[in-house]
């Protein structure tokens, strides 16, 4: 039950190896040296497993402890076990025919077996020798167990914390005495629940099952069809997140309302929406700029997908309605509500297409972050606010020592394909010798052309460039632009820093991405 909170509570199934306990009651004693046969009788006999799983123990007059008794168990056929009782594991000084089961003391005898659907009887007799001392006469029937359910469960997109429409498939694994089966009982994962609508044939009443909270929904068929072989519908809320344990149960249901057999089959995760992301300056007590990606692979169609919802780190505190920088947002400058501490909302006045996005605002960062502080965007459609897609545990950046403000980005006019002239500033507050490189990452569709330490202006002399050759500068590749520093004069000077250089336009309006950021990384190597 700890292991299998869900399915330890259903009834054994046809076809699968399962443990069984059998209590048995003698009429006369048993005694080291007799043997306990037991035997699955009829068309549906069981397959009896004889090994060393199997064991049998003997419970005090009173009930309240047992004993466990040593046996040797072997297989007299696919059906028939035979187990010989060697002695007490508490009293090793037993010998032959020392008594260790009273009459009418009761025994519990464990072991593995197959079970069928078919008809069939426990037989249970000893032996002592010779002599036949106890018998059942094969009178105890088996017990019920059911078929086992194949199921087949899809969703075609399946975004955190959203209303999915999800796929499922039913039939039975062996073939069953029940043709008909109108009531299928869903047990969907932990942290999943069923919104009251979930489907046409489904209902949903809040039920959970047992103790573990995981939610329950019943489909029914029309006018008391089989529900297998269909393709059949119903909805789900997904979690923040995929859960550990992503395991659908499924009980199917006759006509006499008898459990005809169950299964479960492990579904889809929850997927987080697409290329999202967060980046800013890890500045203890900074007011930075915050930049956010992410990717939208529905359509709206007739719906409006224009809220965008921010949730950040306590101790964030989010602004964006005039520092906002819609970069590839579409319409006109979107409306800012409730940016605050740890939020922000973003309605746009277009909706959003299957495309991606970038927008930046700004942010007032703690003294203090979690270890891997972390963000969550939701995107909601207008009229229901449903989440239509969203991204949970969006890691930001931890906080450095460094105290570095007023970075900025500049350029002359250039139009496509012609060269500008770029210039990337910062501040430095306080010195530092934690600096061996600067990183500068251009957006796709733009290059640097770079080809010599004359095509960059460094504006602060304090700036250690790395010495005695023109190899301070790296822009071997066209995205990215090296500043290496002197590893032997590793202080960096508080003070303003600006670095100039030529770049190349794209060559159309298509080539620039709709991730248009600039990055400047300030590095504690030259790999960066």
């Amino acid at each position: 039950p700890e292991r299998y909170p869900v399915r330890s509570g259903f009834p054994a199934r046809a076809g699968e190896d399962g443990e069984a306990t059998f209590e048995l009651v003698f009429s006369y004693a048993v005694s080291v040296g007799d043997h306990v046969v037991l035997s699955s009788e009829g068309d549906g006999a069981y397959y009896l497993f004889a090994d060393s799983r199997s064991k049998l123990f003997f419970v005090s007059l009173d009930g309240a402890s047992q004993e466990r008794v040593t046996i040797s168990p072997s297989s007299l056929s696919d059906h028939k076990v035979d187990v010989l009782i060697v002695g007490v594991e508490a009293k090793p000084s037993a010998s032959f025919g020392t008594v260790v089961l009273e009459p009418g003391q009761l025994a519990r005898f464990i072991m593995w077996l197959t079970p069928t659907l078919g008809v069939n009887n426990l037989r249970v007799e000893t032996h002592s020798g010779m002599q036949l001392t106890n018998t059942n006469d094969g009178n105890s029937v088996g017990f019920a167990p059911v078929a086992k359910v194949k199921a087949l469960i899809q969703a075609r997109r399946s975004p955190p914390r959203t209303i999915v429409d999800v796929l499922l498939e039913v039939s039975f694994d062996l073939v069953s005495s029940e043709d008909v089966v109108p009531e299928l009982v869903l047990v969907a994962p932990p942290e999943f629940s069923f919104p009251e609508d979930c489907g046409d044939l489904c209902t949903a009443r809040g039920d959970t099952f047992g103790q573990t909270g995981q939610a329950m929904a019943t489909l029914t068929s029309v006018g008391s069809t089989t529900l297998f072989g269909l393709e059949l519908h119903f909805f789900v809320k997904t979690p923040d997140r995929t859960p550990l344990v992503l395991l659908w149960l499924v009980q199917a249901f006759g006509l006499n309302n008898k459990l005809a057999g169950w299964g479960s089959v492990d579904s889809f995760k929850v997927n987080q929406m697409r290329d999202t992301a967060v980046y800013y300056g890890g500045i203890p007590n900074g007011y930075v700029q915050i930049a956010f990606t992410f990717s939208l692979l529905l359509e709206p169609g007739d719906e409006m997908f224009n809220i965008i919802d921010v949730t950040a780190p306590s101790g964030f505190v989010m602004s964006c309605k005039d520092d906002l920088e819609q970069v590839s947002l579409p319409g006109g400058k979107p409306v800012c509500e409730n940016a605050g501490s740890g939020q922000m909302r973003l309605i746009l006045n277009e909706t959003l297409q299957a495309k991606t996005y970038a927008f930046a605002a700004m942010a007032e960062i703690p003294s203090k972050v979690p270890a891997l502080p972390m963000f969550a965007i939701s995107i909601r459609e207008r009229g229901t606010e449903d989440i239509v897609d969203a991204a949970f545990d969006v890691p930001g950046w931890i906080l450095s020592t460094l105290q570095v403000t007023q970075p900025s980005l500049a350029w002359s006019t250039a139009g496509f394909g012609e060269r500008s002239s770029v210039t990337v500033t910062f501040t430095l507050n306080n010195d530092t010798a934690a600096l061996l490189s600067f990183l500068i990452a251009l957006p796709p569709g733009f290059q640097q052309q770079v080809r010599s330490t004359a095509d960059v202006k460094s504006s602060n002399s304090k700036l250690p460039l790395l010495k005695g050759s023109q190899d301070w500068i790296d822009a071997s590749q066209p995205s990215l632009l090296r500043i290496l520093l002197e590893p032997g004069d590793p202080v960096i000077a508080a003070g303003s820093y600006r670095f100039t250089f030529p770049v190349d336009m794209p060559e159309t309006s298509s080539e620039i991405s709709p991730i248009n950021l600039w990055y400047l990384l300030l590095c504690q190597d030259r790999s960066c």
